[in-house]
């Protein structure tokens, strides 16, 4: 048996790793007609974050990488807005100076997705441009997972399938992640007491994947999904 971190203990009730996306709606109308759209974010590890701080009052955070740009700042500001604490972004400079940073051209940028929520017999569609986000560069090592678990405490972590999958260093990170996350949230309540993960070995699986690129047996595998859900209308 275990239990969580006591609140007393921690900054944090929940901090999530991921990838947070700019998001273009254009509400009713196909983006190919559209001419105007409205601004939100997205992202499944930080709609975690958002949702357990807006809806229920939870300290929460967000770890991830943004390039320090308009878009990006305009993803900060929503976060906050939403009671998502932000001091744990990683901020990429476009002025190509330091570990962290890229060029003013885009070389590396904020992921933008387009999101028609359909209407009638039109279906819903979402266009992702995420190839060459700042968040796919982060690694072991890059974030101060000590000083977030430890020192500052955290009663529960979060981090999706879809984040392993966005580079060898995303899966690399999502790993450290998840190793001290089990190092510093359960408290184990018996003595000599035995911790049993019930989902599969996520670091076997991700290099597994890495050697095979099969990303519906990656999320199969992991108990993630199914490559053919039922949908519900």
């Amino acid at each position: 048996m275990m239990k969580l971190r006591p609140e007393h203990e921690c900054q944090y009730d929940v901090v999530s790793l991921g990838e947070v996306m700019l998001r273009l709606d254009p509400v009713d109308v196909p983006f190919e007609k559209a001419r105007t759209a409205k601004i939100w974010h997205g992202g499944g590890e930080t709609n975690v974050s958002e949702g357990l701080s807006y809806c229920f009052g939870k300290k929460t955070t967000i770890l991830t990488g943004l390039v320090d740009d308009g878009i990006g700042r305009n993803i900060e500001n929503q976060l906050r807005e939403a009671g998502v604490d932000t001091t744990h972004i990683i901020w990429f400079n476009t002025e190509a100076k330091g570990p962290f940073s890229t060029d003013a051209k885009g070389t590396l940028m904020n992921g933008i997705n387009v999101t028609y929520r359909g209407k009638g017999v039109i279906p819903s569609k979402t266009e992702y441009y995420r190839a060459h986000t700042a968040v796919r560069e982060l690694g072991p090592g890059d974030l101060d997972l000590e000083k977030i678990f430890v020192s500052e405490g955290v009663r529960w972590a979060h981090t999706g399938g879809i984040f392993t999958l966005l580079s060898p260093k995303t899966a690399e990170l999502a790993v450290e992640f998840m190793k001290k996350a089990l190092l510093n949230i359960h408290v184990m309540l018996k003595k000599n007491g035995t911790f049993r993960l019930i989902v599969p070995s996520i670091e076997n699986r991700v290099k597994k994947y890495q050697n095979d690129q099969d990303a519906h047996k990656f999320i199969e595998s992991t108990g993630m999904g199914k490559k053919n859900e039922e949908r519900i209308h």
